[in-house]
Protein backbone atom coordinates (compact mmCIF):
# COMPACT_ATOMS: atom_id res chain seq x y z
CA UNK A 1 0.00 0.00 0.00
CA UNK A 2 1.30 3.42 -0.93
CA UNK A 3 0.21 6.37 1.21
CA UNK A 4 0.51 10.11 0.68
CA UNK A 5 -0.71 13.06 2.75
CA UNK A 6 -3.49 15.58 3.16
CA UNK A 7 -5.93 16.97 5.68
CA UNK A 8 -8.91 14.92 4.50
CA UNK A 9 -6.74 11.79 4.29
CA UNK A 10 -5.51 12.40 7.84
CA UNK A 11 -9.08 12.80 9.12
CA UNK A 12 -10.18 9.63 7.31
CA UNK A 13 -7.31 7.52 8.64
CA UNK A 14 -7.89 8.68 12.22
CA UNK A 15 -11.29 6.96 12.18
CA UNK A 16 -10.43 3.66 10.52
CA UNK A 17 -11.92 0.83 12.55
CA UNK A 18 -9.29 -1.73 13.61
CA UNK A 19 -9.57 -5.13 12.01
CA UNK A 20 -7.38 -7.94 13.36
CA UNK A 21 -8.15 -10.04 10.28
CA UNK A 22 -6.14 -7.60 8.16
CA UNK A 23 -2.48 -8.17 8.86
CA UNK A 24 1.01 -8.18 7.41
CA UNK A 25 0.39 -5.14 5.22
CA UNK A 26 3.37 -3.24 3.89
CA UNK A 27 2.89 0.53 3.78
CA UNK A 28 5.17 2.78 1.72
CA UNK A 29 5.15 6.56 1.87
CA UNK A 30 4.90 8.12 -1.60
CA UNK A 31 6.64 11.43 -0.92
CA UNK A 32 8.75 13.33 1.55
CA UNK A 33 7.41 15.30 4.49
CA UNK A 34 6.50 18.98 4.56
CA UNK A 35 6.75 21.46 7.39
CA UNK A 36 5.44 20.69 10.86
CA UNK A 37 1.78 19.94 10.17
CA UNK A 38 0.81 16.33 10.98
CA UNK A 39 -1.41 16.23 7.88
CA UNK A 40 1.68 16.74 5.72
CA UNK A 41 3.72 13.94 7.26
CA UNK A 42 3.31 10.76 5.17
CA UNK A 43 4.99 8.74 7.92
CA UNK A 44 2.19 9.74 10.30
CA UNK A 45 -0.37 8.69 7.69
CA UNK A 46 1.34 5.30 7.46
CA UNK A 47 1.32 4.98 11.25
CA UNK A 48 -2.41 5.79 11.41
CA UNK A 49 -3.06 3.03 8.88
CA UNK A 50 -0.94 0.61 10.88
CA UNK A 51 -2.79 1.55 14.08
CA UNK A 52 -5.83 -0.10 12.50
CA UNK A 53 -4.13 -2.92 10.63
CA UNK A 54 -1.03 -4.93 11.47
CA UNK A 55 2.04 -4.59 9.29
CA UNK A 56 5.15 -2.51 8.72
CA UNK A 57 6.05 0.77 7.08
CA UNK A 58 8.74 1.96 4.73
CA UNK A 59 9.25 5.72 4.99
CA UNK A 60 10.61 8.03 2.31
CA UNK A 61 12.80 10.00 4.72
CA UNK A 62 13.47 13.43 3.32
CA UNK A 63 11.85 16.78 2.70
CA UNK A 64 8.98 17.18 0.25
CA UNK A 65 10.68 20.17 -1.35
CA UNK A 66 14.46 19.94 -1.50
CA UNK A 67 16.74 22.95 -1.42
CA UNK A 68 18.21 22.10 -4.81
CA UNK A 69 17.74 19.77 -7.78
CA UNK A 70 21.07 18.12 -7.00
CA UNK A 71 20.08 17.38 -3.40
CA UNK A 72 16.76 15.89 -4.53
CA UNK A 73 18.48 13.74 -7.14
CA UNK A 74 20.94 12.44 -4.54
CA UNK A 75 18.19 11.65 -2.01
CA UNK A 76 16.30 9.72 -4.71
CA UNK A 77 19.36 7.47 -5.09
CA UNK A 78 18.91 6.09 -1.56
CA UNK A 79 18.13 2.38 -1.99
CA UNK A 80 14.82 2.34 -0.08
CA UNK A 81 13.58 5.57 -1.68
CA UNK A 82 14.63 4.43 -5.15
CA UNK A 83 12.80 1.14 -4.61
CA UNK A 84 9.54 2.92 -3.80
CA UNK A 85 9.94 5.38 -6.69
CA UNK A 86 10.57 2.53 -9.13
CA UNK A 87 7.91 0.11 -7.87
CA UNK A 88 4.85 2.17 -7.02
CA UNK A 89 3.19 0.88 -10.19
CA UNK A 90 3.12 -2.62 -8.68
CA UNK A 91 1.35 -1.66 -5.43
CA UNK A 92 -2.07 -3.18 -4.79
CA UNK A 93 -3.40 0.11 -3.45
CA UNK A 94 -2.34 3.74 -3.26
CA UNK A 95 -4.22 6.21 -1.06
CA UNK A 96 -3.60 9.83 -1.96
CA UNK A 97 -4.91 13.20 -0.93
CA UNK A 98 -6.02 15.62 -3.61
CA UNK A 99 -4.85 19.13 -2.82
CA UNK A 100 -6.39 22.46 -3.82
CA UNK A 101 -5.05 25.18 -6.08
CA UNK A 102 -1.79 26.63 -4.74
CA UNK A 103 -2.05 29.94 -2.93
CA UNK A 104 -0.01 32.00 -0.52
CA UNK A 105 -2.19 30.74 2.32
CA UNK A 106 -1.92 27.07 1.33
CA UNK A 107 -0.07 24.48 3.36
CA UNK A 108 2.89 24.54 0.97
CA UNK A 109 4.13 27.93 2.22
CA UNK A 110 5.26 28.90 -1.28
CA UNK A 111 6.37 32.43 -2.00
CA UNK A 112 4.58 34.65 -4.53
CA UNK A 113 6.96 33.72 -7.33
CA UNK A 114 6.14 30.01 -7.15
CA UNK A 115 2.40 30.58 -6.62
CA UNK A 116 2.33 32.93 -9.63
CA UNK A 117 4.25 30.41 -11.75
CA UNK A 118 1.89 27.57 -10.85
CA UNK A 119 -1.09 29.82 -11.54
CA UNK A 120 0.33 30.68 -15.00
CA UNK A 121 0.68 26.92 -15.61
CA UNK A 122 -3.04 26.50 -14.77
CA UNK A 123 -2.42 24.36 -11.68
CA UNK A 124 -5.72 23.43 -10.04
CA UNK A 125 -4.32 21.19 -7.32
CA UNK A 126 -1.84 18.45 -6.51
CA UNK A 127 -1.47 14.73 -6.03
CA UNK A 128 1.51 13.66 -3.95
CA UNK A 129 2.75 17.24 -4.18
CA UNK A 130 2.80 17.13 -8.00
CA UNK A 131 0.66 19.91 -9.46
CA UNK A 132 -1.84 19.20 -12.24
CA UNK A 133 -4.21 21.08 -14.54
CA UNK A 134 -7.97 20.55 -14.79
CA UNK A 135 -7.22 18.24 -17.74
CA UNK A 136 -4.95 16.15 -15.53
CA UNK A 137 -1.75 17.28 -17.21
CA UNK A 138 1.32 17.67 -14.97
CA UNK A 139 2.48 21.25 -14.38
CA UNK A 140 6.21 21.26 -15.02
CA UNK A 141 7.53 24.17 -12.97
CA UNK A 142 10.78 25.49 -11.53
CA UNK A 143 10.22 23.32 -8.42
CA UNK A 144 9.28 20.08 -10.18
CA UNK A 145 12.79 18.65 -10.09
CA UNK A 146 13.13 19.59 -6.40
CA UNK A 147 10.11 17.56 -5.26
CA UNK A 148 10.77 14.27 -3.46
CA UNK A 149 7.78 12.28 -4.64
CA UNK A 150 6.71 9.50 -6.93
CA UNK A 151 6.12 10.22 -10.60
CA UNK A 152 2.33 10.46 -10.56
CA UNK A 153 2.22 8.96 -14.05
CA UNK A 154 3.00 5.67 -12.29
CA UNK A 155 -0.28 5.89 -10.38
CA UNK A 156 -2.03 5.12 -13.66
CA UNK A 157 -0.43 1.66 -13.57
CA UNK A 158 -1.22 0.97 -9.90
CA UNK A 159 -4.04 -1.58 -9.42
CA UNK A 160 -6.20 0.66 -7.22
CA UNK A 161 -5.81 4.35 -6.40
CA UNK A 162 -8.12 6.05 -3.93
CA UNK A 163 -8.16 9.83 -3.87
CA UNK A 164 -9.46 11.61 -0.79
CA UNK A 165 -10.49 15.28 -0.79
CA UNK A 166 -12.92 17.55 0.97
CA UNK A 167 -14.36 20.95 0.10
CA UNK A 168 -15.70 22.91 -2.84
CA UNK A 169 -12.24 24.38 -3.47
CA UNK A 170 -11.04 20.88 -4.37
CA UNK A 171 -13.55 20.26 -7.18
CA UNK A 172 -11.21 21.45 -9.99
CA UNK A 173 -8.40 19.29 -8.59
CA UNK A 174 -10.69 16.25 -8.32
CA UNK A 175 -11.73 16.78 -11.95
CA UNK A 176 -8.05 16.99 -12.90
CA UNK A 177 -7.23 13.80 -10.97
CA UNK A 178 -10.07 11.95 -12.72
CA UNK A 179 -9.28 13.43 -16.15
CA UNK A 180 -5.63 12.46 -15.80
CA UNK A 181 -6.52 8.89 -14.84
CA UNK A 182 -4.61 9.12 -11.56
CA UNK A 183 -7.39 7.76 -9.36
CA UNK A 184 -9.56 4.70 -9.95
Amino acid sequence: IGIAWGRALYATLKYLPPDPLISNIQVYTLLGAAYNEPQLQPNLMAQLLLNAYNGSMHVMNGPYLCYSELLCAEIKKDASIAWTLNNVHSFDLCIVGIGAKPSNSSYFHFDDTIVNELTRLNAVGDICGNFITAKGEPCISSISSRILSIDIQNLKRCKNVVGIAYGADKVPAIIGALSGGYIK
